[in-house]
């Protein structure tokens, strides 16, 4: 056995270490933005949404806060990028109607997390909007059965 032997395993650990702490340092961003979101969601019809999209090429994150009662994005930052380097950075394009979000973007990854946002949307409209008849009058929401621990 040579003394070279040792070096190769030596090298691998490191750059597993600094990948381990450089997305460690990623995901710490995230949380600073999403606390920085959830602080400026101040209002009683606004909503925070995120969606992600990858690909081998790259990936996007985004943050957003949509005003439900207006379907108007008011707020928006999206990270993209292939490396852990990648930060967040306001998005002024997609300020304005949640109609069309998606084509005001540049970007497949992008695209792909601004789509997803909206579908959080569209699914909170659909939980939080009474069920309607053909006849357009409201039903009333299923009756749920007892739990056994309310005895």
């Amino acid at each position: 056995m040579n003394g070279v032997d040792w070096r190769f395993p030596a090298i691998l650990v490191a750059a597993m270490l600094i990948g381990v702490a450089l997305t460690w340092l990623q995901m710490r961003s995230y949380n600073a933005e999403l606390r920085k979101a959830s602080t400026a969601m101040t209002g009683e019809h606004l909503m925070l949404v995120s969606g992600r999209g990858r690909s081998m090429a790259g990936g996007a994150i985004l943050i957003a806060i949509v005003d439900t009662a207006t379907r108007q994005v008011v707020w928006a930052r999206a990270m993209s990028g292939a490396t852990v380097f990648a930060r967040f950075r306001d998005r002024p394009e997609l300020l304005g109607s949640v109609d069309g979000a998606a084509e005001r973007v540049h970007g497949r990854q992008l695209k792909a997390a601004v789509e997803m946002a909206m579908v959080q949307l569209n699914l909170h409209k659909n939980i939080t909007q009474p069920a309607r008849t053909a006849s357009g009058l409201t039903r009333k929401a299923p009756a749920t059965a007892p739990r056994p621990d309310a005895q």
